[in-house]
C-alpha cells in the first residue's frame, strides 16, 4: 500500500483521517463541532475531505479508527494547536501505530492551504502521514472538485472583505464624528459600534486597539 508520492505505507492497519477547515469571519464561520459527522454538515470542505479519506480506507483495506475535524485560528495554515486535537485520537489507538491520513491540498499544481507543520507534528505523535491527493469526488449526489471550490472562495472572499472594508471604514467615520475628543473615545467609539452590529472589516467586533489603529489609517485621529 502506497501514498500519492509512493512511498510504502508498512502495512499499518488502522487509520486516523484528518479534516481541516480555516474560520471564514466575515461569513460568521469561527467555530466547528468537534464531532466528525456534525463538522461534515457544518462544512462542504470537511464533508469532502471525510468522502476522500473513507474513500482511500476501504480501497486500501485500513480501518478507520477515529476522525479528527479541526479549524484553526491561523487563515493560512494547520499549526501546532492541532497537536492536542491529534494526541486524544493517537490515544484512541492503543497498541497500534495507525496512520494520519488528510487530502494534501497543495498536491501537483495546487498552492491552496498548505499543511507545513501537520506531518511533523504527526510524526511526533507516532503517526505514519499519509497524504493523498485532491481527487474530486461526489459529495451529496454532486461532484466537488475542492481546487475549484478553493478558488471560488478566494474570489467570493477578496470581495467580501473589500465590502466589508468600506462599510467598516464609513461606519467608523460616523461614529467618531459622533463621539467627542475626551478621555476613553475609542472605547466608546468600539461599544457604540458593536452596538450597533456593526462589524471591522475582517467581520470581528471592534476593540478600543483596533478603533485607534483605523481611525489613524483613515486620518481621523484628531
Amino acid at each position: 500500500m502506497r501514498d500519492v508520492d509512493g512511498r510504502e505505507s508498512r502495512g499499518r492497519d488502522a487509520a486516523v483521517g484528518f479534516y481541516w477547515t480555516r474560520p471564514v469571519n466575515w461569513a460568521g464561520f469561527t467555530r466547528l463541532p468537534r464531532d466528525a459527522e456534525e463538522a461534515a454538515k457544518a462544512s462542504r470542505t470537511i464533508r469532502y475531505q471525510m468522502e476522500r479519506v473513507r474513500g482511500w480506507t476501504r480501497e486500501n483495506a485500513v480501518a478507520l479508527v477515529e476522525e479528527v475535524s479541526f479549524i484553526d485560528l491561523r487563515t493560512d495554515r494547520v499549526t501546532d494547536a492541532c497537536g492536542e486535537a491529534l494526541a486524544r485520537a493517537r490515544a484512541r489507538c492503543a497498541g497500534r501505530e495507525p496512520l494520519l491520513v488528510y487530502v494534501r491540498f497543495d498536491y501537483g499544481t495546487s498552492h491552496w492551504r498548505r499543511h507545513p507543520q501537520l506531518d511533523r507534528i504527526a510524526r511526533e505523535l507516532g503517526y505514519e502521514p499519509i497524504p493523498i491527493e485532491p481527487t474530486p469526488v461526489a459529495v451529496d449526489g454532486t461532484l466537488f472538485d475542492p481546487i475549484r471550490h478553493f478558488e471560488d472562495w478566494r474570489e467570493l472572499d477578496v470581495a467580501q472583505r473589500s465590502e466589508f472594508r468600506e462599510e467598516a471604514e464609513a461606519k467608523l467615520i460616523e461614529a467618531a464624528e459622533r463621539i467627542v475628543q475626551t478621555r476613553g473615545r475609542y472605547a466608546a467609539i468600539a461599544a457604540l459600534l458593536n452596538s450597533e452590529g456593526v462589524r471591522t472589516k475582517t467581520g470581528k467586533a471592534w476593540t478600543e486597539e483596533t478603533v485607534r489603529k483605523m481611525l489613524r489609517q483613515t486620518m481621523w485621529s484628531s
